[in-house]
């Protein structure tokens, strides 16, 4: 598959810390596609931003788009971070 540019001026914005554009971009392709890696980047960067719930959603509707997306893993890490993170909510 050949990248869109988009893709590469997502990943540009998230490699110089421009994570709210990155985002952005990300949510205005996302509106006219259902596409995993539009998911796993809107997901990249709304982990960056600290908002975990909506970063765990894209990473999960990435997955179920393509069970080979780099998302697996992004979510994988993301459950680690939560069960760092919130230990009183898993083991109540």
């Amino acid at each position: 598959m050949v990248e869109n540019d988009f893709y590469s001026d997502i990943r540009a914005l998230l490699s110089e810390q421009r994570v709210r554009e990155a985002k952005l971009l990300a949510a205005e392709k996302l509106q006219g596609e259902n596409n995993a890696t539009l998911y796993y980047l809107y997901g990249l960067a709304c982990a960056r931003l600290n908002e975990f719930n909506h970063a765990m959603s894209a990473f999960l509707k990435a997955e179920s788009l393509d069970a080979h997306s780099p998302a697996v893993q992004a979510r994988a890490m993301l459950e680690e971070i939560y069960a760092f993170r919130n230990t009183d909510m898993i083991n109540p």
